[in-house]
């Protein structure tokens, strides 16, 4: 069994559910943990899951999550189901949201060759306290 993984590409099957979260910086650390909790303990189970990924504005004012779908079915098939409910209200009482589902239209790459070695580097600690790679 091949596991899924995050691929963003034209053309796919898959779909993407694009969800901004806005925060304030004082209740963005608590966003992001019931988030989380949330796609580890419910949403990464459900069927037709790929993966989700998770962007954090610096400013502490956005949340980002990039949720993969095998299909629309079973994205629809998952805000239906009643154990899902308790936690998407949650969400949506610490933060207003805006969500959208995409497809992949367009992709430009660089012809350039990327030094790899220089993501090994560590920058300064963000407003989150959190280290960021680069």
């Amino acid at each position: 069994m091949t596991q899924a993984i995050t691929t963003i590409e034209a053309d796919s099957r898959v779909v993407t559910l694009i969800t901004t979260y806005h925060t304030r910086p004082n209740t963005q650390r608590e966003v992001l943990q019931t988030l989380k909790q949330f796609v580890h303990r419910h949403l990464g189970f459900q069927m037709g899951f790929v993966s989700s990924t998770v962007h954090v504005a610096d400013d502490g004012l956005r949340i980002l999550n990039y949720v993969q779908w095998s299909s629309l079915a079973d994205f629809q098939r998952m805000l239906t189901r009643a154990e899902m409910q308790p936690m998407l209200q949650q969400l949506t009482r610490l933060a207003r949201n805006e969500m959208a589902i995409y497809r992949v239209d367009y992709i430009e790459h660089s012809d350039e060759t990327i030094d790899t070695s220089y993501s090994k580097h560590m920058l300064p600690q963000g407003e989150m306290g959190v280290s960021r790679e680069i």
